[in-house]
């Protein structure tokens, strides 16, 4: 490994150990690409991490890459904040109406990683509302000036909830973005991961003088491993999220973290998640749980691609690849598991069915059958465009 990805790896942990430290005084001392370290940490959202232990190293760096990082941790900060304080004006006002949220990464996330809702830098708000709900909820942010992604009636809304996961509002004078959730695997499992499924393990967090409630310490590690995912772990900030939950929690009960993943079907999900922030992040893991990884050669050829993913200067593919990859089906639990996510994937609509064609909510069974056509011309255009290019 290059002593830039070694030292970017080091220095994404909150916590360390004096070895660590040496280390990192170490690297800090070679000759370093720090063109290619800075573009990394920003990228994947962990400059605040890196620049805090960087400032905390014994071996100064130059003035113009210090400067850069802080500029970067100031902007976050003063964003982190401001979308905090929004948080909870908008809890408040849920209350208010009556209306059951549970808010999950973001402020959240981060007060309960770090104590601080502005060491994570985050471009929107998550919120999970039951699928009862959504109209009210979404009724109410639109009062407070919020735009929906897509325009939907009252019946087409209905209709959408039924094959999507969320729905995304911007406000164009404050900028903020809220991501209104009643399912937040993003339909990537087998069974929804709705509000009920967690509902009855809220643990309260403090922010800002406020309590909020949000995941429960084992509902929040098994979700963050799905999420991770889902996306291929194509971004370091979310492996350090679960590293440092396991880190700062010496009680999590791992049989209901395990028992939630038979039940969602979803074990090697959580042995792979484990496995990575383990052997990336030198995570300390109990000797019963590493008993019961799924480390075989199987998962070794998935840690090899995470990794070259995770440090490959150009992301295209990547992103290309996320939604349709080998890689979603080997980290599945039965071939039944890996069929039923192929066909959810071919015939199952999403926002793109809904924002391409306008149907009215009775006719929104069409877009099933719609949904085929347009991954097959899309099939088409992009075999075409890369024929031009060769």
């Amino acid at each position: 490994m290059r002593n830039e990805n070694e030292l970017i790896l080091l220095c994404s942990c909150f916590t360390l150990a004096n070895e660590e430290q040496k280390r990192i005084d170490h690297l800090l001392s070679s000759q370093l690409d720090w063109e290619y370290i800075t573009q990394f940490v920003i990228r994947h959202n962990i400059v605040n991490l890196a620049y805090r232990n960087i400032q905390n190293a014994s071996v100064a760096i130059s003035p113009e890459t210090s400067q850069l990082l802080r500029n970067v941790v100031l902007q976050n900060n003063a964003r982190s904040l401001f979308q905090t304080g929004f948080l909870l004006k908008l809890l408040k006002l849920f209350e208010k109406e009556s209306i059951v949220v549970i808010p999950f990464k973001g402020p959240a996330l981060s007060q309960i990683l770090y104590n601080n809702p502005a060491v994570r830098s985050y471009s929107d708000l998550d919120i999970l509302v039951k699928i009862t709900d959504i109209t009210c909820a979404s009724r109410l942010l639109v009062q407070q000036g919020f735009v929906p992604e897509i325009e939907l009636t009252e019946r087409a809304l209905a209709a959408y909830v039924q094959t999507e996961d969320d729905i995304t509002f911007h406000n164009p004078k404050s900028n903020l973005i809220v991501e209104l959730h009643w399912e937040i695997s993003g339909q990537y499992l087998r069974y929804p991961l709705g509000f009920d499924c967690f509902r009855e393990n809220l643990q309260k967090v403090e922010i800002a003088g406020q309590t909020v409630y949000s995941f429960s310490t084992e509902d929040l590690l098994f979700y963050l491993c799905v999420h991770g995912n889902k996306h291929m772990w194509s971004r370091l900030e979310w492996l350090c999220c679960v590293a440092e939950l396991i880190k700062c929690h010496d009680d999590i009960n791992w049989r209901k973290v395990f028992d939630r993943a038979n039940e969602f079907q979803c074990v090697r999900m959580v042995s792979f998640s484990l496995i990575l922030v383990s052997k990336l992040l030198n995570t300390k893991l109990p000797a019963h749980v590493t008993e019961r990884l799924l480390d075989n050669r199987q998962m070794t050829q998935l840690r090899c691609t995470v990794e070259n993913n995770l440090f490959s200067v150009d992301q295209t593919q990547l992103d290309e690849e996320k939604r349709f990859s080998r890689f979603h089906l080997q980290n599945r639990d039965s071939w039944q598991d890996r069929l039923h996510y192929c066909c959810r994937l071919l015939f199952q609509p999403t926002y793109q069915e809904w924002h391409t064609w306008s149907l009215p909510g009775h006719l929104s069974f069409l877009y099933f059958f719609l949904r085929p056509l347009r991954l097959g011309w899309e099939f088409l255009k992009n075999t075409r465009k890369k024929s031009v290019r060769h």
